[in-house]
């Protein structure tokens, strides 16, 4: 928020005429609101909006959009199907949400009108992004059977190396040409849930939330 305000201070003096200084108002709210992302897929492609100061934030936007929205579905799997075996249909509802926004995902990277514009909308919805951001759901729910299986055998350290080249990797190939967020985004989505899984078996923490899960 204090970027933000910065930032809109500073377009005040270096921008002009009033129509810019408006339209980064704009997108200046849209951040502070978290509906970036709306606004940029009504603008254009986030490689066009080169001098959109504030296109990063349409990240935070999607991110917050589906923390929005996923404790309404945890809510409604205890009402459904109770507390008994509930991290098990959790895991189950996870897994499917995580399958069918990749899917999604990937037609609509590959141009399939499922949607208007949809490779623009494949880049900035919750929607077809759920699914990397799911996955650090799914290793919330298993964390405790990854944490004792890879201490067990030892592939803790060998786990986060592979991750790491895994996002390093995906961050010298993967440019504005490869279609995103398609198949080829699995890469670097699986080296941080590897990197985040060893890690957690390196240290044997546990989060607040995992505690809390285990309640039920």
């Amino acid at each position: 928020s204090v970027t933000t305000l910065v930032s809109v201070t500073i377009s005040f003096f270096v921008f002009s005429p009033y129509i810019e200084f408006s339209q980064i108002s704009v997108s200046a709210i849209s951040a502070l609101t978290f509906v970036a992302n709306a606004r940029f897929f009504l603008l254009n492609d986030y490689t066009s909006l080169t001098a959109e100061p504030f296109r990063q934030a349409w990240a935070p936007a999607v991110v917050e959009q589906f923390y929005l929205i996923f404790p309404f579905g945890v809510i409604a799997i205890v009402m459904l199907f109770g507390r008994k075996n509930y991290l098990r249909n959790l895991l189950l509802a996870s897994l499917i949400l995580v399958i069918t926004s990749f899917v999604l995902s990937v037609a609509l990277s590959q141009g399939i009108r499922i949607t208007p514009l949809p490779r623009r909308f494949a880049f900035y919805s919750p929607f077809s992004r759920a699914w990397q951001i799911g996955r650090g759901v799914l290793l919330a729910v298993v964390q405790d059977r990854v944490v004792i299986w890879m201490g067990r055998r030892g592939l803790a350290r060998v786990v986060v190396m592979v991750g790491t080249f895994l996002i390093v990797f995906s961050g010298v190939k993967l440019d504005e040409s490869v279609d995103h967020p398609g198949v080829r985004a699995v890469a670097p989505v699986l080296g941080a849930v590897l990197v985040i899984a060893g890690g957690l078996a390196l240290s044997d923490w546990r989060t607040p939330v995992i505690r809390l899960f285990q309640h039920f």
